[in-house]
């Protein structure tokens, strides 16, 4: 589907219709299959465990400006752009109970 979309044979809205699904999702499959190819798409442990260094770095990352959560989600393979939301949200909760 994402080299159909790349390739011009086929609209992201064509694409929806096809299987079903909210555009934004295959928005999100596009943006992970141009940073990462074929390997995208590749069986992953389910709940696979962050160490608290991974967390950090990844809020730091999106806390300095280096993308949204969803460009930021893409570059350190997260699955979901909402569990690096759930981080900063933890993250800077943290740091204002500490003011």
């Amino acid at each position: 589907m994402c080299r159909r979309y790349l390739d011009g044979s086929e609209s992201v809205t064509s694409l929806t219709q096809e299987i079903n699904v909210c555009i934004t999702t295959v928005q999100r499959w596009i943006r992970i299959f141009q940073a990462y190819g074929d390997s995208a798409f590749d069986e992953k442990p389910a709940n696979e465990l962050y160490t608290k260094e991974f967390k950090r770095k990844v809020v730091e990352a999106h806390l300095a400006g280096d993308g949204s959560l969803r460009d930021i989600a893409v570059k350190y393979k997260i699955p979901a752009c909402g569990t690096v939301l759930v981080w900063v949200k933890l993250y800077s909760d943290y740091i204002d109970n500490m003011k």
